[in-house]
């Protein structure tokens, strides 16, 4: 829980400012995303993976935890 805790908020701080910018088109908007989300699959597969797998097995306040951090992802 604690590698996803510290991954999945970074991840959305990082997207805020792009997806609420009035300067950019939605276009650029899209190219900044993809930039950055396929710089993360690269950087940090290790824990896109434990996001992936892992997390099925998560339950209690932890399971809702991470479902309402995914939910703003």
């Amino acid at each position: 829980m604690a590698v996803l805790e510290n991954f999945l908020p970074v991840y959305i701080d990082e997207f805020n400012p792009i997806f609420h910018s009035t300067e950019l088109s939605e276009t650029e908007k899209l190219h900044k995303f993809l930039k950055i989300h396929m710089g993360r699959v690269e950087d940090r597969s290790d824990i896109l993976s434990i996001n992936l797998r892992d997390t099925k097995c998560l339950s209690g306040k932890n399971k809702l935890i991470y479902q309402e951090q995914q939910k703003v992802h």
